[in-house]
């Protein structure tokens, strides 16, 4: 019998008609579903009743070459009705810690004691000034004693580098404010004009010093010079032990402010290859701070290790119409195969996208924290 296109066409709008109304039935059972949650306070997502459901229908298959098809169509389902549920759920009544628990919240603090890792004329220094702009800010030497510095009281602030223009995520920043309890409160944004300095001549140069992220930053630079390259601390201690040594074969790659501090020559100026080269510094605090002007949100979060895992996150941002700024992996310490999903994007915790999208991927998180709502700084 020869296949009649039009007819084929036909049936399918009959089966849709159908399948319409079934999805009507199925999205009011939803919403009936969502009450009883809310009145028992229980979470959206049941992830051992969706793969009961899926396994349960797949069965039901006559010919099992349709079953992965069956599978992603009754994910996609769910994902819309826990999506629907959320928009239920979430409402101008519906206050921020009712979706992210109650998280320590205070004010501004005033004469704040600050802290950044590094030491007078380094990028930490710069930052920490640029956004308290009257404080006198303490130098530490590692991230982690700044964060230790927030956590134990002898600190208000602390200044911690996030992310580079040209080198990406500063991993062990990274790493450390994801599993401490501090949250970002703001962010700075600093030009990192890298600068060759030393004693002597670029002729004398065999060994350079400075931070691993800076020879990053520098390596179209370097690439052909025969300098042995030695990470240290961060870029001014780098420049500090350069004038201490007092020899001409060793050198720095820091600021000019480095060089005018630690009076060393500038041999050679902006030696970075991105002419647009900015270190994000988020400021951390032990409580969050929350305003109506804050427009940039961060999370941390580690799902499920199966395939297709992060796509409802990626969707549910985009279905609130809200924009990814940055998203970032990272291998879990201790658990192989399993990453850690890092987030930043457009928001203010009062608005009702917002918390519908934080809901979402909190019921489809393994582990979720939220780090922070704040006022983007994009420098330059």
């Amino acid at each position: 019998m020869e296949l009649d296109l039009n007819e084929i066409r036909k049936t399918i709008d009959e089966t849709d008609e159908k399948l319409v109304a079934l999805f009507e039935k199925r999205m009011g059972l939803a919403s009936r579903v969502a009450t009883y949650k809310k009145e028992r306070n229980l979470p959206i997502l049941d992830s051992k009743r969706e793969e009961m459901v899926t396994e349960k229908n797949v069965l039901h298959l006559s010919n099992k070459e349709y079953a992965p098809y069956l599978e992603d169509f009754l994910k996609q389902l769910m994902q819309i009705s826990r999506s629907y549920q959320s928009t239920l759920l979430v409402n101008e009544a519906t206050t921020w810690q009712s979706v992210l628990g109650n998280l320590p919240v205070s004010e501004v603090t005033k004469n704040p004691k600050v802290g950044y890792s590094g030491t007078v004329g380094s990028y930490g220094e710069m930052a920490a000034l640029d956004y308290f702009r009257d404080s006198q800010p303490i130098c530490y030497q590692t991230f982690e004693e700044v964060v230790n510095g927030v956590l134990d009281g002898s600190l208000d602030y602390g200044v911690i580098p996030l992310e580079n223009t040209s080198s990406g995520g500063v991993l062990d920043a990274v790493r450390l404010l994801e599993k401490s309890p501090v949250y970002i409160v703001g962010e700075a944004a600093v030009a990192a004009e890298h600068c060759l300095l030393g004693i002597g001549t670029i002729d004398e140069i065999k060994t350079i010093y400075s931070h691993v992220q800076c020879f990053l930053q520098c390596s179209e630079y370097l690439k052909d010079k025969p300098w042995h390259q030695v990470p240290y601390f961060n870029t001014a201690i780098s420049a500090a032990y350069v004038k201490e040594r007092k020899d001409p074969s060793k050198a720095a790659i820091a600021s000019k402010r480095a060089a005018e501090v630690y009076g060393l020559k500038v041999l050679k100026e902006n030696i970075y290859h991105n002419k647009k080269n900015y270190t994000r510094f988020g400021i951390i605090k032990k409580s969050m701070e929350v305003s109506d002007e804050a427009n940039k949100i961060s999370i941390d979060f580690v799902l499920d290790d199966k395939q297709g895992s992060l796509h409802p996150i990626i969707k549910t941002i985009a279905e609130h119409h809200l924009n990814i700024m940055k998203i970032e992996s990272k291998p879990m310490l201790g658990t192989p195969w399993e990453y850690v999903f890092f987030i930043d994007f457009s928001g203010n915790l009062r608005d009702n996208e917002v918390k519908r999208a934080l809901l979402e991927i909190k019921e489809n998180s393994k582990e979720f924290h939220f780090k922070g709502n704040y006022i983007e700084n994009t420098g330059g």
